[in-house]
């Protein structure tokens, strides 16, 4: 299992390693006094959300990467929007929660398979017109998966009521975006 995680292994892989380590996030770190972590904050909650953090952030910065094209079609720009709208909020109630939990938020990380690579990145930024939109999608499926995958781990092991609430609605809206992408691909 080392392997699958220095090659990039799955966020379950990741979650699985550090839960058996006992690793935890160390506490403090900002300009206040640090808090404890409440009793139904669990470390796969606290996985949950601080893997989720830079994970949205990308899916954000992938559909701003499209939405900056000119020649992007309205049914694959719809879609870049919608993700970063719902997105975004929930960027920052998951930065609140580790800021209130007195959490560092971990940096350098390749969290998961479905994180893209900087190779990933480039061909979006490099694709024009109906290609961005095979391109983006073509990344954007997998992002999602391994979105969906996470929250239905956090969900099975999770202990805190706001995080599986989110974990929810992540669950519940990427399925329903992974279904359109896979239909907007299929037509391009």
């Amino acid at each position: 299992m080392l392997g699958r995680i220095l090659l990039g292994g799955s966020a379950l892989a990741v979650i699985t390693v550090l839960s058996a380590c006992t690793v935890s996030y160390p506490m403090g770190g900002g300009t206040g006094p640090s808090s404890q972590r409440p009793a139904d904050v669990n470390q796969d909650d606290l996985m949950f959300v601080a893997m989720m953090v830079p994970h949205h952030e990308q899916a954000v910065e992938m559909s701003d990467e499209l939405l900056g094209k000119p020649d992007v079609g309205p049914e694959v720009r719809m879609l870049a929007e919608d993700i970063a709208d719902a997105q975004e909020p929930e960027i920052e109630q998951m930065e609140t929660w580790l800021a209130e939990w007195g959490m560092n938020r971990p940096g350098g990380m390749n969290h998961s398979d479905g994180m893209m690579s900087d190779d990933d990145l480039d061909a979006l930024q490099e694709a024009e017109g109906q290609r961005a939109e095979v391109v983006y999608l073509e990344l954007m499926i997998p992002h999602h998966e391994d979105a969906v995958e996470m929250a239905e781990d956090v969900i099975a092991e999770g202990e805190n009521a706001d995080v599986r609430t989110l974990a929810e609605s992540i669950l519940e809206s990427q399925t329903l975006e992974i279904a359109e992408m896979n239909r907007l691909l299929e037509t391009r």
